[in-house]
Order: C-alpha cells, then structure tokens, then sequence
C-alpha cells in the first residue's frame, strides 16, 4: 500500500480501502472537539449532582424515625414462595386477596384499590393486608390503625350519629378559588365518573 503523511498524520492506504481510511480520518474527533467533550461531560456530571438546597429539602422529608413496613413485590404469600422457590414467605408485607361470593377473579383488580365504596357488591378484586403476629403488632405500635380495605364500613362508624348531607361543586378546578374554604376542609378530591 502506498504510505504518506498528511496534514502530521501518518496514512498507509491499503489496495482497495483507500476511501474508508480517509473517512474515518476525516470522522474522527479532533484534539480541539475531544477536549470540548471531555469539558461537557465533566458540566454534566456536575449539574446531575444535586445542589445543598435540594439535599436539604430531601433530608427534611427522610423518614427520621425508620418506621417503615416494606411491602413484597411479589404479593401473596404463596406467590412469594413460588417465585422466589423458597419454603416460607419473605419477612415483607403480604396481601390476601378477599374473594366474595360476587367477586369475578377474570375481570382483575378494582382500580379504586382500596377506596372502593361498594365493596359489598363491585365485581373486581380487593385485598387486605396478610399480617404475620409481628408485623400486627409492629404496626400498632407505629400507630397504624385502619389496616382493611373495607374503608366504607370504617367511615360509616366513624360518621356514626352524623347525618351530613352530600355536598359538591360543580366547577373548572382548575380556575376555581379554593381559598374560599379557609381551611375549613382538608382535602379536596377531583375524581372522573369510572364506569365499573
């Protein structure tokens, strides 16, 4: 092959591939162009680190008492066992499906998870947590009281005696001034007609 230098780069062009070699020449970076991508990866190490502000901010939020129940991924107890092929369930929080005599299983969860409000006639899949003795008794120490899923039956005994009748607004929330409650209400839930 015919050798040369060009331009301070030594070329030894082989037969045939004479036009790739120049390419791939002409491709590559430059000194100039890899010292501009090595100053822009360094920038964007930098900027994906977070400020102390934003370190702040999260350290205010972390849980600082460690009371926290970890919930399994897989589920079930059973499916814990199954996919992990193990003996017993893992030491994690497990759910148990309830299954009422009106209960489809093919037509899967309910999408209002645990806030259905007809839970003693909606046709889909709810659960309820699957406590062992300890975690029973470790959330109680933690304060954890409503651990079902039936939160219509809870509501009806704590509004017991209260006969409220249903209160609603018809608006754009989205221009609505919310501030005329005054903080007379705690939360105000925008939710679509779900067609169950």
């Amino acid at each position: 092959g015919d050798c040369g230098v060009a331009q301070g780069v030594a070329l030894c062009l082989a037969g045939g591939g004479e036009a790739d070699s120049v390419d791939d020449l002409l491709k590559a970076p430059t000194a100039k162009q890899r010292r501009l991508m090595d100053a822009g990866d360094e920038l964007r190490k930098l900027l994906a680190q977070p400020t102390t502000r934003q370190s702040l901010v999260a350290q205010r939020f972390m849980n600082k008492s460690q009371n926290m129940a970890q919930f399994c991924p897989n589920g079930s107890r059973a499916d814990c066992r199954r996919i992990t092929g193990s003996a017993a369930a893992c030491g994690k929080i497990h759910f148990k499906k309830i299954i009422k005599p009106w209960t489809d299983e093919s037509l899967g969860d309910c999408s209002y998870l645990d806030t259905c409000r007809h839970i003693d006639k909606c046709k889909y899949v709810h659960y309820a947590l699957d406590l062992t003795v300890e975690q029973a008794k470790y959330l109680n120490e933690a304060g954890v009281h409503n651990r079902g899923t039936d939160t219509k039956r809870i509501n009806e005994l704590a509004m017991k005696g209260t006969d409220i009748a249903a209160q609603w607004v018809h608006c754009d929330l989205r221009r609505f001034p919310l501030s005329i409650f005054n903080g007379l209400i705690s939360v105000v839930m925008a939710d679509p007609p779900w067609d169950i």
